[in-house]
């Protein structure tokens, strides 16, 4: 075969490789702009079985703050010895195993990191629960391409944009934003505490259940993760 045919011949080959391929790139950016994001509206009931309860959560902000309080300095003298005075005294001066207070005292700041305050009044006073653990029994949710309305069981109104700016929201206690990542949403709370709660709703392939992983961040502490899990009821 004459060379000028042979050059022909391979050129023509390397276009029709070109036009493959770019068929193929444009059949799958095609796929990506029409696929539909989920859409999670409809009513979720919290799934008690497979979510963190907010006993569970403040089980791990309890080993958080054990984590932060500082070793012990303290040391029983000779003429104190550990337990307390001869004859049944009040114990050591700082919550000794004598009958002091509540568990350690320390953090950064001095916050209380108490572990035997059964009622765990005084513990949220320095670290709280996430708010919404009381309200999202129930999640009435509404969405669109721009924003997810959401109803928690105590009748207030959450409206997220899902343009990732912070908008105020819950009656001005938190600063609220949402994004799309894919299939996913992320929310995030800022509260006036300084506190911030990260969400991320991830719905299963049938539609039937939906995940909220949630990051809870306070002051002083580290993160704690927990899970809340929904069945749908529409």
């Amino acid at each position: 075969m004459p060379p000028r045919s042979v050059a022909i011949l391979k050129s023509c080959l390397g276009l029709a490789v070109f036009l493959m391929l770019l068929g193929a790139w444009l059949a799958s950016t095609a796929h990506a702009q029409t696929a539909p994001a989920a859409d999670y509206s409809g009513a979720w009931r919290l799934d008690d079985r497979n979510s963190d309860s907010a006993d569970a959560v403040t089980s791990l902000m309890r080993d958080a703050a054990r984590k932060e309080a500082p070793p012990s300095t303290d040391t029983p003298s000779a003429d104190h010895p550990q337990g307390g005075h001869r004859g049944g005294g009040a114990g050591m001066g700082h919550g000794g195993m004598g009958g002091g207070g509540h568990g350690m005292r320390g953090g950064k700041g001095g916050k209380s990191a108490s572990t035997d305050d059964s009622s765990g009044e005084s513990f949220h006073k320095d670290y709280p629960l996430p708010p919404l653990l009381k309200t999202d029994s129930v999640l009435l949710v509404q969405q669109d391409a721009k924003a997810i309305q959401l109803r928690l069981n105590d009748g207030q109104m959450l409206d997220v944009k899902l343009d990732g700016q912070a908008r105020q929201a819950l009656n001005g206690n938190a600063m609220v934003s949402g994004r799309r990542e894919g299939g996913q949403l992320q929310i995030s709370f800022r509260f006036a505490d300084g506190s911030q709660l990260n969400q991320r709703w991830v719905m299963s392939p049938d539609g039937k259940q939906l995940t909220v992983s949630a990051e809870w961040r306070v002051p002083d502490l580290q993160p704690v993760n927990f899970k809340r899990s929904y069945v749908v009821l529409r």
